[in-house]
């Protein structure tokens, strides 16, 4: 049986609903998704814990229904602004819609409950479950990890993807004290997998889409069971990383970093140059054009060409995917940089679907749809099957749609 003192707290769900959800009803609701756990009581604490079990009986998760004196988070630490070298978490945890902010200001909550783990079964669970609670309740959910909120619609498409991705399940966070001169991209929710966060410092804002990309392919590779080793090189286009323990690198860093790692002294790897044993800037500044476009890849960037190529009728051409990097500080979606695959273009707006964001709302990442203008697009890149167009080859290809 599961042992409550070696379990952690990796979810939770907060509701303004105080009559607990029976045992017999979640069993019931998995089993009309034709999903084979079962909920039981749990004998430490019969009117507050369940325990979950697999459909082999074995149990992976206790679920516990608690009153506390205090809410999570305040609406106002849950508003995003500008992170600091004092508070890094506070522009990254995302934006308190209104939806949200009721069941966070109620004292009634669900916590799910696991012991850290390889591999994703625990967590796919964890991820059921929550969709039981939100259909069976009204509330909010909390990835206490990735130092999130999940909305139901983002927990929908997790659950109904056949691959894996990462950005699911962990939380990239980066901090930028310009005053000191220092910045640190760093991950959350590895250690639900029982593996290392991420890190990596000095980068630059300009390098920083690129980064992204190159942590969640780490993160992938390790959740996947192909972790590398550290110490060793990690070839990558632009050069060579390795992953180095962070107590052996945080202790020759500046002390202004001091602050930063107050809250975070969890197991860490830093990422580093291998060559140099510095920041990643001059490795990872390609990586993602050349992951996705090669290495010789050459885009459009005035904003004259990208008019003329980018029209409803070039985008309905078959086979040609657009790439666009854009630079955004709207309301809407918050500030930063991202790259998006264009789906549509209608009254001078394009919309597109996003590859990777750098946007300070957390609530948008990969998959989700935004909308924009022409002014925020920095460059453009276009592909035909697995082959990158060359920009004559684009202005030949759309002169005459």
């Amino acid at each position: 049986m599961l042992q409550l003192n070696q379990l952690n707290v990796m979810y939770s769900f907060w509701t303004q609903n105080d009559q607990v959800i029976s045992a017999s009803d979640l069993t019931n609701w998995f089993s009309k998704q034709q999903l084979g756990y079962r909920i039981v009581d749990s004998p430490m604490d019969t009117s507050r814990y369940y325990t979950i079990l697999d459909a082999g009986g074995s149990p992976l998760l206790l679920l516990g229904f608690h009153q506390s004196p205090t809410t999570p988070l305040t609406q106002e630490e849950l508003r995003p602004r500008e992170a600091t070298a004092s508070q890094p978490e506070a522009a990254q945890v995302g934006v308190c819609r209104p939806q949200h902010s009721s069941f966070l200001a109620s004292k009634y909550h669900y916590d799910i409950l696991f012991e850290p783990t390889k591999g994703l079964q625990k967590v796919m669970a964890s991820l059921h479950l929550l969709y039981a609670l939100s259909s069976l309740r009204e509330g909010a959910i909390l990835d206490l990890k990735a130092q999130r909120i999940v909305s139901a619609r983002k927990l929908q498409k997790t659950l109904a993807r056949e691959t894996i991705l990462p950005e699911d399940h962990i939380a990239l966070q980066f901090v930028v004290d310009h005053e000191n001169g220092i910045s640190w991209l760093h991950s959350h929710g590895m250690e639900k997998f029982d593996l290392p966060n991420l890190e990596t410092f000095d980068l630059t804002e300009e390098n920083l889409l690129s980064a992204i990309q190159l942590f969640n392919d780490l993160a992938l590779a390790m959740i996947e069971g192909h972790s590398p080793p550290p110490n060793a090189p990690i070839e990558l286009p632009g050069g060579k990383i390795t992953l180095m323990f962070s107590h052996d690198v945080r202790q020759f860093l500046s002390e202004t970093y001091g602050s930063l790692f107050k809250e975070h002294k969890g197991a860490s790897y830093s990422v580093i140059d291998f060559e140099q044993a510095g920041d990643i800037n001059a490795v990872v500044a390609n990586y993602f054009t050349a992951k996705y476009f090669g290495p010789d890849a050459h885009p459009i960037v005035e904003r004259q060409e990208i008019e003329r190529v980018l029209t409803k009728k070039s985008l309905a051409l078959d086979g040609v995917v657009f790439f666009l990097c854009l630079s955004i500080d709207s309301r809407e979606y918050g500030r930063g940089n991202l790259w998006i695959e264009a789906t549509g273009l209608s009254d001078g707006l394009i919309t597109g679907r996003i590859l990777v964001s750098g946007l300070s709302n957390k609530m948008l990442g990969k998959g989700d749809t935004i909308e924009f203008s022409f002014d925020e697009i920095l460059r453009l890149y276009a592909t035909a099957g697995d082959r990158l167009l060359t920009p004559q080859e684009l202005f030949t290809l759309t002169k005459d749609v």
